[in-house]
């Protein structure tokens, strides 16, 4: 990954969640991974999800991939 803060932690840091937001709403970054959470920008469209278990729980992942026209 060439940008700072690719992936969440186990630390809540603002400035974290600050720089990705920035990353999805810019178009930065060419896929996007969330876990739990469906992905709303316009940069993005869904290309698939899967299903694991991970710590004791299902869980759901979606892959998204920037669209064509997204702004870098």
């Amino acid at each position: 990954p060439d940008v700072k803060y690719f992936c969440k932690i186990n630390m809540n840091l603002q400035e974290m969640t600050d720089e990705q937001e920035k990353y999805i709403e810019e178009g930065i970054d060419h896929f996007v991974v969330t876990r739990n959470k469906q992905l709303n920008a316009s940069n993005y469209h869904l290309v698939d999800t899967a299903e694991g278990y991970f710590e004791g729980k299902n869980r759901t992942y979606y892959l998204y991939e920037r669209n064509d026209n997204a702004t870098r």
